[in-house]
């Protein structure tokens, strides 16, 4: 938009995401992940909020998605401690995440961490 509001960012392109975020307080940057690693995270997550709801959530039917949700449904944060899946760990290794949160940080000495996972349903309309 003319406010420069609506951009995304090349991993390479160091300065504009870290103008951005200290702008805006957040950036998006596109091609971090492929569109592999993306559905691999998707299902990942859907898996994972099956087992956190002991089977009570299914993917592919809204009505389990109420009162089943895990986590903190409010805030959109799912479950109460580390969430240690394959693709989990992948992303948080994944050599272009490294380099994003390099230049949100201005430092390339990170170490990686594994945490929970957010995930906001859509809204009722």
């Amino acid at each position: 938009d003319s406010d420069g509001y609506i951009i995304s960012y090349e991993v390479d392109d160091h300065n504009g995401i870290q103008q951005f975020f200290n702008c805006f307080g957040f950036v998006v940057v596109r091609d971090v992940l492929n569109l592999q690693e993306c559905k691999a995270n998707i299902d990942e997550i859907w898996m994972t909020h099956c087992e956190m709801s002991g089977g009570k959530v299914n993917r592919d039917d809204l009505q389990t998605w109420g009162k089943h949700w895990p986590g903190m449904r409010g805030e959109g944060i799912s479950g109460g401690s580390c969430v240690m899946k394959p693709q989990f760990v992948r992303n948080r290794s994944n050599a272009k995440v490294h380099q994003v949160a390099s230049s949100l940080l201005s430092d390339k000495k990170l170490l990686t961490n594994i945490d929970r996972f957010g995930i906001f349903r859509p809204t009722k309309d």
